[in-house]
């Protein structure tokens, strides 16, 4: 077998290859051999029907069938001793087929970009890292709000910001209830974000024991796609009012926590700082080696080969269509479609 490569564009290459008669021939050979065995004509003991026959009904087949399978091979052998990395299925050009006469195809295939490094030094400033006292303080007060406890308020019933509502409540829409929309003992933080806007200020001045209903319109982008711009009925039973009290900032705090190494509270702090420091270092790490990539490509341009970028945007499309799939969320309802995703992260 004979292969020549011409490169006729930085995306594409073209393989001639040449197969000797020979080799054709031992193949036909072998399977018209093979054919022989397996058929069953009439007038003939299975097994012994003479290779003019099997030639004559079967002939034209074998040849095609032969002609696809060196085709593929001798395709992938020239691949490999070529050192080509194709990126899509090759365009073939067949010769004519002549019995005693050696067989020429051609392929026209895309490949990869030979990428020549012309610029490798680069200038990108590092990002100090400096974790401001406020941002630890941050830090110890989450550590602080996730150990509160709820004590009843006393000498007043009427809610109000600040407070933790003790509700049972229910959701329906147009009399049936929602799923997933009964509460029972449920602690509201009213005034704090991630409510269903309007729900807090209905909440906010019920007093213990009362119950109260109102309609409150889903915004879009908040709960189920299916109730977006649409009223839902509520009904809400307040139970208890409740104080939230924060443990003070103290080495028992620390030691309470239990940390490993941060038995006082300045250790808490370090602690605090030294992993604040690592998320920060990791941040900064991440950003440089984005604009470390881009400097690179843009010091270092080549082309892009069409098939790997539609396969790309294919699968970046798919994953956005598995995501919002995993959110109970279909391309329909979003309005868009794989095609026009594909096509927005083309750039990408």
């Amino acid at each position: 077998m004979k292969n020549t490569v011409e490169a006729t564009d930085a995306l594409h290459k073209t393989i001639k290859v040449e197969l000797p008669w020979d080799m054709i021939n031992e193949e036909l050979e072998r399977s018209y051999k093979e054919l022989s065995g397996q058929v069953s004509i009439k007038g003939f003991r299975k097994g012994k029907v003479p290779k003019t026959v099997i030639r004559q009904r079967f002939g034209k087949k074998v040849q095609d069938d032969v002609l696809e399978r060196l085709i593929a091979d001798s395709f992938e052998a020239a691949l490999i001793q070529n050192r080509i990395k194709a990126v899509a299925k090759p365009e073939l050009e067949r010769g004519a087929f002549a019995e005693g006469e050696d067989f020429e195809f051609s392929a026209r295939v895309e490949v990869a970009p030979d990428i020549e490094l012309v610029k490798t030094r680069f200038e990108i400033e590092r990002p100090k890292v400096e974790i401001a006292d406020q941002l630890i303080d941050d830090e110890l007060q989450k550590l602080r709000e996730s150990k509160a406890i709820l004590i009843p308020i006393e000498g007043r019933v009427s809610a109000r910001k600040g407070d933790t509502a003790i509700i049972d409540y229910t959701a329906s829409r147009e009399g049936k209830p929602l799923q997933g929309g009964e509460l029972k003992n449920h602690p509201l933080l009213l005034g704090a974000e991630g409510s269903l806007p309007g729900f807090d200020e209905n909440v906010t001045d019920m007093e213990i024991g009362q119950e109260k209903e109102f309609d409150l319109e889903f915004p879009e982008g908040w709960g189920p796609p299916e109730l977006a711009g649409k009223p839902v009925h509520f009904h809400v039973h307040l139970q208890a009012l409740k104080d939230r009290e924060l443990p003070e900032l103290s080495d028992e705090f620390a030691k309470d926590f239990g940390r490993q190494g941060a038995e006082t509270l300045e250790a808490l702090k370090n602690s605090i700082k030294n992993d604040l420091s690592e998320l920060e270092k990791t941040k900064n790490d991440r950003e440089t080696k984005e604009k470390l990539i881009d400097q690179l490509i843009e010091g270092n341009p080549f082309p892009v080969p069409p098939t790997m970028v539609a396969q790309h945007q294919e699968t970046l499309a798919k994953e956005m269509e598995l995501y919002l799939s995993q959110q109970g969320i279909k391309f329909e309802q979003t309005g868009l479609s794989r095609k026009k995703v594909a096509e927005d992260m083309k750039e990408r």
